[in-house]
């Protein structure tokens, strides 16, 4: 009869001869909280409770583009998206360096109401991922590591960044979203995609 596993099961080969068959991934492997994409807006929810302690590692992969140049970077919720640290006040920090066009740029805040990924520098397009751990823990502020490239419509050269925002707070938290404070009707795009892996 027919066979369509269990939910989160993948088709694994058993080699030369013989049908392959569903199984549970194994840890260590990524697997897809969530994505999504809009063409407008200034502020994208990518999840509000798929950040657990079934994961330890987290990736973002995303892609946006605004015609007029934008901040752009994430903001995270403790309480499962009923609000945003970025409703109350200054609780990041953030350095970024990067190489464009044959020279060095580097900036930086202690005093950063979301997580910029350039703060105080506007781009058009950003295209990259931000990488994070240990998001249920509460021993330790919680840093996020972006590699992205950056760039202006128009430009041949794409500017190469890393960037480091850090919420100072040791808070749990359990969801994330995109900020931009991109003016008129926001982005003209945005894709993005959450990945999680287990110890």
């Amino acid at each position: 009869g027919t066979n369509y596993g269990s939910s989160g099961q993948v088709l694994t080969s058993q080699g030369s001869g013989s049908a392959p068959q569903w199984a549970t991934p194994s840890a260590g492997a990524w697997t897809k909280i969530a994505s999504g994409s809009v063409t407008s807006g200034t502020a994208r929810t990518v999840t509000t409770n798929g950040i657990t302690s079934t994961y330890e590692h987290y990736k973002l992969i995303f892609h946006c583009y605004n015609d007029n140049g934008h901040q752009f970077g994430v903001d995270v919720s403790t309480d499962g998206g009923s609000s945003w640290v970025n409703d109350s006040g200054s609780n990041y920090s953030g350095n970024y360096f990067g190489f464009y066009n044959g020279s060095n740029y580097n900036g930086g805040s202690n005093s950063l109401s979301w997580a910029q990924l350039k703060p105080g520098t506007n781009s058009d397009n950003y295209d990259g991922y931000i990488t994070f751990s240990a998001a249920h823990r509460t021993n330790m502020h919680h840093s996020f590591q972006a590699t992205f490239s950056a760039w202006n419509d128009g430009n041949t050269r794409h500017g190469i960044y890393n960037s480091s925002p850090v919420y100072k707070a040791t808070t749990a938290f359990n969801g994330i979203r995109f900020l931009s404070d991109a003016s008129g009707d926001g982005w003209n795009f945005l894709s993005y995609t959450l990945l999680g892996c287990e110890m």
